[in-house]
């Protein structure tokens, strides 16, 4: 996770805790497809802006990155794995 935070976004992670991993089964371009999902909770460092973030793919593409508020009930832009919403709202109760 800090390896890849670092490659990806060119920041450190401070305070990193496992928070649980979500097993995904989807569909894409009309295949199924299965992902393990590891759920990790910290802070950045730098803090990233509030907009305009990217990451950069294996691929070399940059795609957007959206930081999302925990608290996030007025967004219409769903959270992906759905069972990660569970993992982020448990965590605000610690």
């Amino acid at each position: 996770m800090v390896r890849e935070v670092n490659e990806e976004l060119g920041a450190r992670i401070v305070g990193l805790k496992h928070l649980g991993m979500v097993e995904n089964i989807f569909r894409f371009n009309g295949e199924v497809g299965h992902e393990i999902v590891a759920l990790y909770s910290g802070t950045l460092d730098p803090v990233p802006a509030e907009e305009g973030g990217t990451l950069t793919e294996s691929d070399g593409s940059v795609v957007p990155v959206v930081w999302r508020p925990f608290d996030d009930a007025g967004l219409t832009v769903p959270l992906y794995p759905a069972g990660a919403n569970d993992w982020v709202r448990s965590s605000l109760d610690t």
